[in-house]
């Protein structure tokens, strides 16, 4: 069924933790899509939106509305770019490395839209502090933050398929 949205009309879900804070606006779910995610975001001044991460399963990509980000980039061997990103801008977001971040580093709100396939099951992974996440995305309608499978976890010494059995 197609559902137009509007972006004043759909919840704001803040997101705030320490050096993180991002409003977003969650319009993909909101318009019952279930295999592109696309969500309003706001990064306010100073701030950080997620961890710096990449995914092995989905593709992201960001439209810059208004304001400016730096875009952090992390090629896995201790080599990062940063792209100032500013309304108008596109960056699309392929699978693997390597890993992204926005960052905020003017005083004035940013805001973007962020896509996504929305494949599933997902593994991503986290270089800065060395975690991986693997989990199911929930099914579409279903509420997004309630995956029915998430396992975030330390890189550590790999076991053997057989340990323990």
């Amino acid at each position: 069924m197609v559902k137009p949205v509007s972006v004043s009309q759909v919840p704001a879900h803040p997101i705030e933790h320490g050096e993180f804070h991002v409003i977003r606006k969650r319009l993909g779910h909101a318009a019952g899509a279930d295999k592109i995610g696309c969500s309003h975001v706001e990064l306010l001044p100073g701030k950080k939106s997620w961890p710096l991460h990449f995914h092995w399963r989905n593709e992201e990509a960001v439209f810059m509305l208004e304001g400016e980000v730096v875009l952090r980039l992390d090629d896995g061997d201790g080599k990062f770019e940063e792209h100032t990103l500013r309304a108008g801008d596109y960056v699309a977001l392929p699978v693997g490395p390597p890993g992204h971040q926005m960052i905020n580093k003017t005083d004035k709100p940013a805001r973007y839209l962020a896509f996504s396939t929305m494949d599933s099951p997902e593994i991503c992974e986290y270089p800065d502090s060395n975690k991986v996440a693997s989990y199911l995305l929930p099914p579409p309608g279903a509420d997004p933050a309630k995956r029915p499978v998430y396992h975030m976890h330390r890189r550590a010494k790999p076991l053997d398929y057989w340990d323990g059995e």
